[in-house]
Parts: C-alpha cells; structure tokens; sequence
C-alpha cells in the first residue's frame, strides 16, 4: 500500500451513506472496490476545483486583455497631452481680417477664455449637468464604451482641468456645414468669433451636436428652431439663464450670417497665390497647410482690396455695356466666329460622329442660342489690379480677375499680355541713363523700317499729331511713337533697354527688336507693377512680397520674409523719368486722373493700349503705392469694338484714379499726401528757353525749368557753358565739383518738391 492509500493522507471523511466512520474506515481498508470508487470521488472535486480556478483565472486574463486591447485603441498619454487634431490654417490680413483657411477640415483651436459661457452653459444643460461632479463625460451609454470612457477619463482627468475638458470637447466635436469646433462653427453661421455668440446662437449651435443633419438650420430651419427653443429651456430649467433672457431668445428669430465652406473668401486671387506659396514653403519646412494649424501674416490690406473691387466692377459694367453695344459677328468677324466655333469641344465632338465641317456650321449657325452659348466666354470683358508699397514691397490690393468662382486663372500673375506704351518709360529711361536730357529734341515723322517678314511703319495713335521736332519729355507725355521708334534706334538700343526693365523689377524675356520699344514684348502686371514701384522707390528695387510671417498653432514663428533693397537705377535718371511721367497725369495721356477723377495727390504714370485695342492698361506710382490695371479679353482675338471706351487712358485709367483717390480719402488707412523726393546729388534743375530750347534766366524768356544729371551736363556745350557761369559764382573749379544749382521757387509746393 503506497502512502496515498493511508487515511493520515486523505481528506476527512464525514458521515454518509455507508455508516459511522468506524464503518467507512473499516471498509476503506478492506474493500478495494470502495477505496477506487473513492479515488474517482476526489478527482472529480479536484477537476471541478481546477476547472473553476481555470475559467476565474482565463476570465480575469480575458477582462485584462480587454482592457489592454482597450487601451491600444485609446489615445497615448503623450496625445492627450499634446493634441493633434486636424487645423485649418488660417490666413490674415495686415489690417488683421481673415481673409481665407486652408483645410481638409474646417477646424480651429481656440482656448476656453475664448468661447461664450453661453455655449458652455448650453453644453451642460443638455449633455450633462454634473459634468462638473464626476469622472469623465456623460454620453453614450454602451459597456464597451463606459469601459473605454472610464479609462480615458482617469487618463484626461490626470491631464487637464474640467475647463480643458471642455475646450478640448468644443474645439473637435462636428457642428455639420463642414465646420469642426466651435470657432469654425461660429464663423460659419454666425460669420463672428465664438466669444462672440449671444445666447440663442450658443443653443442653436450646441443643439447641431445631436444631429448636424437633422438640426441644419440652413434646410431644417422648422427642426432646428424647435432644438434651439428645447435647449434654451433647459439653460432656463438649469439656473443657466433667468425667464426674461429665455423669453426673449425664445421670441428671436434664427438670424444667420452663414459662410458655406466653399466660400472663397476676401482676395481670392491673392489667397490663391499665397496658397501656392505655402505649398512651396512646406516642402522646405516640413509643414502640411491642412492639418497642421498655421498662422499666415500676409501684406494686403482689406481696405484697399475693396477699394480695388469696387473700381473694377463699375468699370467693368461700363466696358461690358459699351462693348456689348457695338459688336457683332457681322462679315468681318465672321472668320474669326468660325475658327472659335472649330475650337469648342461641342464642335469637335460632332466631327467625331462623323458630320462634315460644313454639316457641323451648318447646324450650329442656324441656332443662335446655340451659337450665342458656344461663344458667350469669349466676350467676357477681364480685368486685373494690383498695388505695390514701393518703400516695402508689400503686396496691399490683388484683383485676378472679374469673377474668382467662375474663372479661377490669375491674370496678375499668370496673364503675359503686351503692355503697350506702359513700356515705353524703359525706352525713355535708357536714353536718359545713356545721357540724353529730356529736353533733347527728334522728328515726330513716321519712318519706314525694313524687317525680315515686311516693312515696317510704326505710326502715332493720332496720325494727326505729328510733325516737327519734339522733346523727349513732350513725347512721352503725348505717347509719341514716331519719337519712340527713333529714340530706341539711335539712343537707346534693345539690349540696353532690357538689361533697364530686368533692373526695374521685369522678368519674363523680352524680344530684343524695335518693336520692343513700343510693348511688343509680353509682360504679368505684377512684374509691369514692381518695376513702377522701384521707379516710385528712387530707383531701388524690393521684391514683391505677399507673405510677413508663418507661425504655428501655438504661435511660434516658423518663418518670416524681409526683402533686402537693391539699388539698380541712378537715383538722379530715376527722378528725371518720373517727372516726365509726372507730366503724362497733369497734361498729357493720363490727365482725365486731374480734371475727370479730381485725383490732386503727386502721381505719375503712362497709358498703355496694344494693337486693335486688345489689351488697355495704366501703370502709375504714388510715393506710396505703384499700381497697374489692365481690361481686356481673355483670348487676345476678341478686341475692343473702338477706341472710344477701349484705349488706356478710357478702359483701364478709370479704375486706377477711383482706387487711388478712394483710398487716399479713406481715413481709415490714413496714407498722408506727400511728393517724390529729389536726390540731393547729381542733379539739377535748370530754367529753359521754349523759343531756344538753351538755358536761360527766368523771367527774361519764357520757359520751363527742367532738369539734367551731371552726365548730361558734360555731354552738352550749352549746358556746360551755362554752369561755368555758375561755377564762378560759387567758386567751384570744374564740373563734376558742380554745386547743386539753386533754382528761384516758383511758389508750388509741388514743384519745389521737385
């Protein structure tokens, strides 16, 4: 008998069935059969033992990897902590407007100081009154979600206060219409800031939270009243709000101010081109525009951008009229109405099924709605705007175009268009970097010039107004081509003329030939509007800049943009160029910015208008802004019917002088009036006889007083003999020692100035 058959070693036997101990014990040891039946007694109780010890324990390793498959599908400390949820990046102003956000959603954080105790309030009363008394947030009621919800609260509690909680809950949760947040949602229906929100806008907004859908008071106004009104008592109910507050939201009405996410936004021309910016940026600094938040600080100013806005839309009614009253697809544009045709996909996909050309015409010009629809965008008049601080090179108004939801192609950017006589002060400003004074003189007579295709006969837009000799100065004024052409051919060469424009802010190739001189050559307004700065910036270039500064969402600058000013054209030839154009707005091309806009502030400027009258531009400066506008078409084929309305100084003049003289007055911005400067070196100003065109004393002759730079002065014997008399009186010995001559004032502010 082993050890295990002793009854020292088994467990207590009590009374059962077989008797007494005394029996059992007895017949333990002396019945075999019995002492088996025993040992399958005890492994029974012993598997049954085993079996509950194994399903407790599987259970409890089961419920504790729950929990830890729980725990991997909750957020990490280190999330809760640091937050990452999707942000929109927000885009300002310099005026501090929003003017756009970048996002996959439409999501901003904002801290818990930010949002209206109202839409806490709401919050409370309708989610859960004891927020304030308990772990976590009363929501959802499922086990796998209180379980999950258990855990995080202990995990969020640990981390945040009950005002974090809220925050972190307001700035995520969906408010429907694409708004994520509070703030998003706030500017979405109510186009203000969350700390902004009156009572009854909190509860309308808190109410969305059940269902965006259902409550959207954009097509369920009925539904979502009824919301709002159940919350609005409940804040009653809950001690959030008094009767008379809640009577009188009760009797408001939903007034929205609703921004669906789509909307564009303020300048989205501008946005569009910053947008393009920021891709570029964020491959450099490993930044995402949708998701990560940031802070964009850009140069424009609102103001000016409505001020930009306003001007092109007039005059884009008025050039749209004019032009809609005088064309027609009548014999002369009959070729070009057909080749149109042939370029529409409606017209090729009718080749395609096998009709012939003349089948295709002939269905098509037998339906005039059908031809007048096919046609129609071709004869949209276009504009453009731009306006440049020539001092800083900040980007201030920004206008792409007549309709940014219809037609999203940037014609400030992206548009190559010949600028016409606006290039002209190039050609003008060669000859005088070259030394040739403005008063010099050349034949106003057309000229036959041979080319490789044809003769060349460049002619006066005016035919009538030639003849005779004009100064460089007077032609300018009166945009003289005869003048030009012989300018450019004898003084001022094509190759020098681009290495001047590239210096003043012009990037694109240009063609180097005569033709160049008069804006043959393709130029962007933004580039034709930086090189009208730098003349407006003393001859110093800055590039043009749209962008200050990136920051992150906790505010911390990524990057910021500072331009460094390059001096690239001689201060003293730079002055003389904008007093000639100085004359092109008081008495020459551009004066109707004098007698039509009564613009009286220093300015200076050039019209501009191509060949047919296809493209109208003004490209003019301020001592505080350059700007450029541009009108015309699309594709360059269509052209104005006349120049009546379709040349610069009528199509695109007009809305330079209302912009400049709306923002002028706006006290808003508060630009002062102020003058060019003049260098106070190597320059001087000089009285000139009319009858002579030599130098002369004032008031013995009459005449004008214009001014020459020392390299002018050297080159001509006139000149020069005229300032020997000067250098005895002041007792200068030669003439690069020349003191400045002091002219007599003639009493005008403006002009003393120069």
């Amino acid at each position: 008998m082993s050890d295990s058959d002793y009854p020292d070693n088994q467990p207590e036997f009590k009374k059962g069935s077989h008797g007494s101990d005394e029996d059992i014990r007895n017949e333990y040891f002396n019945d075999p059969k019995f002492r088996q039946s025993l040992r399958k007694k005890r492994k029974r109780v012993l598997f049954g033992l085993f079996s509950v010890l194994s399903i407790s324990a599987f259970s409890l390793f089961g419920f504790l990897f729950f929990l830890i498959y729980l725990s991997f599908t909750l957020p990490s400390l280190e999330q809760l902590e640091n937050p990452k949820p999707q942000l929109a990046t927000e885009v300002y102003s310099a005026d501090g407007v929003l003017l756009t956000k970048f996002f996959l959603k439409n999501r901003t954080l904002i801290k818990f100081q930010d949002i209206a105790p109202s839409v806490t309030h709401a919050l409370l009363a309708t989610e859960d009154i004891d927020f304030y008394n308990h772990w976590g947030f009363n929501t959802e009621r499922s086990i796998t979600r209180k379980l999950r919800e258990l855990i995080t609260s202990v995990l969020i509690e640990r981390t945040y206060t009950k005002n974090e909680i809220l925050s972190l809950y307001l700035n995520t949760v969906y408010f429907g219409q694409g708004a994520y947040g509070i703030e998003a949602a706030s500017w979405t229906y109510f186009s203000k800031p969350a700390k902004e929100l009156l009572v009854q806008e909190s509860a309308l907004l808190i109410g969305l939270l059940k269902s965006p859908t259902h409550y959207d008071p954009i097509t369920k106004e009925k539904e979502s009243l009824e919301r709002r009104n159940l919350i609005l008592n409940l804040m009653q109910k809950q001690g959030y709000i008094t009767f008379p507050q809640k009577d009188s939201a009760l009797a408001t009405p939903i007034a929205l101010q609703f921004t669906p996410v789509t909307d564009a936004g303020i300048a989205p021309y501008f946005t569009e081109y910053i947008r393009q910016q920021l891709e570029r940026e964020a491959q450099k600094e490993n930044f995402n525009i949708y998701e990560d938040g940031l802070i964009v600080q850009t140069t424009l100013d609102t103001r000016m951008q409505a001020h930009a806005e306003n001007a092109i839309k007039k005059q884009l009614t008025f050039l749209q009229n004019e032009f809609n009253k005088t064309f027609s697809w009548h014999w002369a544009n009959a070729e070009l109405r057909n080749t149109l045709l042939k370029e529409t996909s409606f017209f090729k996909a009718r080749l395609e099924s096998g009709k012939t050309e003349t089948e295709v015409f002939n269905f098509i010009l037998k339906r005039k709605k059908l031809t007048d629809s096919l046609l129609k965008e071709k004869l949209v008049v276009q504009s453009s705007f731009i306006a440049i601080d020539p001092e800083t090179g900040h980007i201030k108004a920004w206008v792409g175009g007549k309709d940014f939801s219809k037609y999203k192609f940037d014609r400030v950017s992206l548009a190559k268009r010949q600028p016409g006589s606006t290039f002209k002060p190039f050609v003008y400003l060669t000859a005088l970097n070259e030394g040739v004074p403005p008063n010099f003189m050349l034949l106003n007579q057309p000229l036959a010039i041979k080319t490789e295709q044809k003769m060349w006969i460049p002619k006066n837009s005016d035919e009538g107004d030639q003849g005779g000799e004009t100064t460089l100065r007077d032609a300018l004024k009166r945009s003289l081509n005869n003048v030009t052409i012989r300018l450019s051919m004898n003084y001022a060469q094509p190759s020098k003329i681009e290495k001047l424009a590239k210096a003043a802010g012009i990037e694109t190739p240009l063609t180097l030939d005569l033709a160049m001189a008069l804006g043959a050559s393709v130029v962007s307004p933004l580039e034709l509007a930086t090189s009208y700065a730098t003349f407006a910036n003393n001859g110093t270039y800055i590039k043009p800049t749209a962008i200050v500064s990136i920051r992150d969402r906790f505010e911390n600058e990524i990057t910021s943009y500072s331009q460094h000013p390059q001096n690239r054209i001689d201060p003293a030839v730079n002055f003389i160029l904008l007093s000639m154009l100085r004359d092109v707005i008081d008495d020459g091309t551009g004066r109707e910015i004098r007698s039509t806009y009564n613009f009286k502030y220093d300015a200076a400027g050039k019209t501009g208008t191509t060949q047919g009258q296809a493209d109208a531009w003004f490209a003019g400066c301020t001592p505080q802004l350059a700007a450029v506008a541009w009108c015309g078409f699309d594709d360059n084929r269509i052209k104005f019917t006349s120049m009546y309305y379709g040349q610069g100084s009528k199509a695109a003049l007009p809305i330079w002088a209302m912009f400049m003289k709306d923002t002028y007055n706006d006290q808003s911005i508060g630009l002062k009036p102020t003058f060019f400067k003049r260098p106070t070196n190597g320059i001087y100003k000089i009285f000139i006889s009319k009858k002579s065109n030599n130098p002369t004393i004032p008031g013995i002759e009459d005449g004008f007083f214009e001014y020459f730079t020392s390299k002018m002065v050297e080159k001509d014997n006139d000149l020069s003999s005229y300032l020997e008399k000067v250098l005895q009186q002041t007792n200068s010995s030669s003439i690069p020692n020349i003191k400045p001559f002091l002219e007599q004032s003639s009493g005008n502010k403006r002009d003393a100035a120069f």
